[in-house]
């Protein structure tokens, strides 16, 4: 069921008659009346009400050294090759789970 937002005793902000309405702004799912002049001025004297605190920027981070990074990689992808070298590595794949037969035609 939508809720729709209440400014008064009988008036909802988007001018229907509905026996759900609420004079609470975290309750309305009512569309239209979301989009409100009413409900816009309900929120920014909630918001006003409320201690706003500017978000504090966060310390940069520590740059890592390149060297190293780039030198693990070049050991690890070095490594790899080597170990694809021998010859002994299985192919993969859905076209490479044995020989093939060849279709007769």
């Amino acid at each position: 069921m939508v809720m729709h937002y209440s400014t008064g005793t009988d008036q909802v902000a988007c001018g229907r008659s509905s026996p759900n309405a609420s004079t609470q702004p975290d309750q309305v799912t009512c569309k239209t009346c979301l989009r409100s002049a009413a409900y816009a001025a309900a929120t920014v004297t909630d918001t006003q009400a409320q201690e706003i605190v500017a978000p504090v920027p966060a310390a940069k981070a520590q740059p890592v050294e390149q060297s190293v990074t780039y030198r693990t990689r070049s050991v690890a992808f070095a490594e790899w090759q080597n170990k694809l070298a021998d010859g002994s590595r299985l192919p993969r794949g859905r076209h490479f789970k044995g020989p093939q037969k060849k279709a007769a035609f």
